[in-house]
């Protein structure tokens, strides 16, 4: 085990490394959602004095579209990102610092930008 910045251990080989959350008292969890309508969907309810930091997201639409995540249904947390026809899923791998995080007290939403089915996996911490 190699200790990394915030105390956390990381082990491998090569350019891949398994992470320890729970050195930095972290417990990652995961939700599995299917989202169909263009309003604001609610997909990690707000915690008190929490913020909602995604570390790995995979997303599946049924046909192209746009789709963006925002915190408490107001404020942008990334741009609209695409899909097309020949290419459907989108895929952002763990990343230990984090794709995006709500502000505290705030929940996370998906907003798809047509009603489009949108089968949503998120890996996500409360910091």
């Amino acid at each position: 085990e190699t200790p990394t910045p915030g105390g956390a251990t990381a082990s491998g080989n090569g350019p891949v490394a398994v992470i320890s959350l729970a050195a930095q008292g972290a417990i990652a969890n995961g939700v599995d959602t299917t989202a169909t309508a263009t309003a604001t969907n609610d997909i990690v309810a707000a915690v008190t004095g929490r913020k909602i930091k995604v570390l790995a997201m995979f997303a599946s639409q049924a046909s192209g579209t746009s789709f963006k995540f925002q915190s408490n249904a107001t404020t942008e947390l990334t741009n609209a990102i695409t899909t097309t026809a020949s290419d459907l899923n989108v895929v952002w791998p763990y990343n230990p610092s984090g794709w995006f995080q709500t502000a505290s007290g705030e929940k996370l939403n998906f907003v798809p930008a047509t009603s489009v089915a949108t089968n949503i996996n998120l890996v996500y911490i409360l910091i």
